[in-house]
């Protein structure tokens, strides 16, 4: 039959068997203890803190208050959008990546292929090219231009100023 209780009722211990509605607050001062499955259908507010030891699935969006720490690997399967800064100890980024805005390296930048840099390259330190230059346009130098080796020029020389040559070998026209 039923029970219908409309005030305080003092029971030791109660045991529901069968589904049950419980119409308005329910207050729990220990611990609940769930061992099937619980549906929640509206908001859930845990005003201290909260322990899941088995896998949290999320199927929708979700906004953090404050921050996110991860204890082992984290694993995005969709795009990683930061708005503010990132403090990222290593990073190993696989596949083509475009970086939009300014991009400031502090140390040592290390290119294992080709690099391909469609617009200016200013270098405000000396440069050290370990290999051979090839310039396919004109070159304007500002400065001195002081050769450690021969130099071959298979084009006319055109000099403007002074030249002072030590030695000068001519084959050809003069």
């Amino acid at each position: 039959g039923a029970l219908d209780v409309s005030g305080n009722a003092g029971i030791g211990s109660l045991n529901v068997t069968g589904a049950s509605v419980m119409t308005g607050s329910v207050t729990i001062n220990d611990t609940l203890t769930v061992t099937g499955a619980a549906d929640l259908t509206d908001t859930l507010t845990v005003a201290g803190n909260a322990d899941l030891n088995g896998e949290l699935d999320v199927q929708s969006a979700t906004t953090l208050q404050s921050t996110l720490e991860v204890g082992g690997d984290a694993d995005l399967n969709g795009a990683l959008d930061v708005s503010g800064n990132a403090g990222i100890g290593s990073l190993n980024v696989t596949g083509a990546s475009v970086m939009t805005g300014s991009v400031t390296i502090n140390d040592t930048l290390t290119v294992t292929g080709a690099a391909d840099l469609t617009d200016t390259l200013t270098v405000a330190g000396n440069a050290d090219l370990n290999g051979e230059l090839d310039v396919q346009s004109a070159t304007t130098l500002q400065s001195t231009l002081e050769v450690g080796g021969d130099a071959d020029l298979n084009g006319a020389l055109d000099v403007s100023g002074n030249a002072g040559i030590g030695s000068l070998n001519v084959t050809g026209n003069t």
